[in-house]
């Protein structure tokens, strides 16, 4: 039987958009020839993470059933058979690694703040998120990783069953509800060190913008965490919940993505810089005045031949000291004729507001790259 095409799709995509946002990460470390830092090492482990919960759930839809609903005894309970062991074994090791990508993945942009920001109340908080973090994800890898007494209990037994030992399902609310908050305070810490900087309003439009998609993170986490709710309703009720536990799995793996993606973001600028909107229509502009000069030029060259024919010989020896200083200011000494500075001013003037924010909150040598 062919699997569900919804897992199989969703851990083929995110994966590999995960992968190409570290790619690109690295390729800007390159491209600005800035070393790697710990976060770039950091960011690689969540990527690895990542790709082994793509493979996780790829292998839960292949043999596990996952996204089609598992057979029932005539008691409403799972028939416990080799898929649906797959299944369980899946959510097992799904948990986990979910558990993991995100928290490392919040380790990298936490070591992305304490690298680029400075100031003993943000490093305060900066410290805080670390241990809250850390105590999280630690914490909830141990429940995830002994959910039953045995362990095996959890895919050896169907919920419900009296030799099953397992955790509340009230822990998976806590965990969903306090993975949100540690995301809003990582969301919104910066964003007074970006403000209080000397950048244009326009540039902290523009970081406060990139920093600012960390939200789509917290919105799949909303979403994880509803399915969570849902799904532990389900369950408290005593019916079976294996087509809805897929559907929390696909959060999951979405989430543990995205935050790998968000955290890549900041540091990709450099791939833009070179290709900006800003340069294109710089040298539009610049064709277009270099057009126009040359029409000028040559609708000049054939007004002065015109005024020499009908000129005597004597009134052209008198005027020609007078007209070729003319021509020449009018042709290669207009400023039409110089090539367009607007990129270049762009540049100029970033790498001004760069210097003058290095003395704020935002190191110039480890600005956003």
């Amino acid at each position: 039987m062919a699997p569900a095409a919804t897992p199989t799709t969703l851990a083929v995509i995110f994966p590999i958009l995960s992968l190409g946002a570290v790619s690109a990460r690295f390729v800007a470390r390159q491209k600005r020839r800035h070393p790697y830092k710990p976060d770039d090492w950091v960011v690689v482990a969540a990527l690895i993470l990542c790709v082994a919960n793509g493979v996780a759930l790829l292998v839960g839809a292949i043999h596990g059933r996952i996204g089609k609903k598992q057979p029932l005894n005539a008691h409403g309970l799972p028939v416990i058979n080799s898929q649906y062991k797959i299944f369980k074994k899946t959510v097992y090791s799904m948990e986990i690694l979910t558990t993991a990508a995100i928290a490392t993945a919040r380790l990298a942009i936490l070591l992305f703040y304490h690298r680029i920001f400075s100031g003993r109340l943000f490093k305060a908080w900066v410290w805080l998120l670390y241990a809250l973090n850390g105590i999280w994800g630690i914490a909830y890898i141990f429940v995830f990783m002994f959910p039953c007494k045995p362990i095996h209990a959890w895919w050896d037994y169907a919920r419900g069953d009296p030799s099953r030992k397992c955790f509340p399902i009230e822990i998976q609310e806590v965990y969903a509800g306090s993975s949100i908050a540690i995301d809003v305070l990582m969301l919104v810490i910066p964003w007074p060190q970006i403000l209080k900087s000397m950048m244009s309003k326009r540039e902290k439009a523009g970081v406060l913008a990139i920093f600012g998609l960390g939200a789509l993170v917290i919105g799949v986490a909303c979403a994880k965490a509803n399915e969570f709710f849902k799904v532990a309703a389900i369950m408290k009720s005593g019916r079976h919940t294996s087509v809805d536990e897929a559907v929390a799995l696909y959060y999951a793996l979405t989430e543990s993505c995205v935050a790998v993606v968000c955290a890549c973001l900041p540091t990709l600028r450099p791939l833009f810089e070179s290709r900006s909107l800003e340069s294109v229509l710089g040298t539009v502009r610049s064709m277009l005045r270099s057009r126009s000069s040359r029409s000028s030029k040559s609708s000049s060259h054939r007004s002065d031949d015109e005024k020499r024919l009908d000129t005597p010989k004597s009134e052209k020896s008198g005027k020609s000291g007078k007209s070729m200083p003319r021509v020449l200011h009018g042709t290669a000494g207009s400023m039409s004729d110089m090539p367009d500075l607007g990129p270049f001013m762009t540049d100029a003037a970033s790498s001004k507001d760069h210097t003058r924010t290095s003395k704020t909150e935002i190191r110039s040598d480890e600005h956003i790259v």
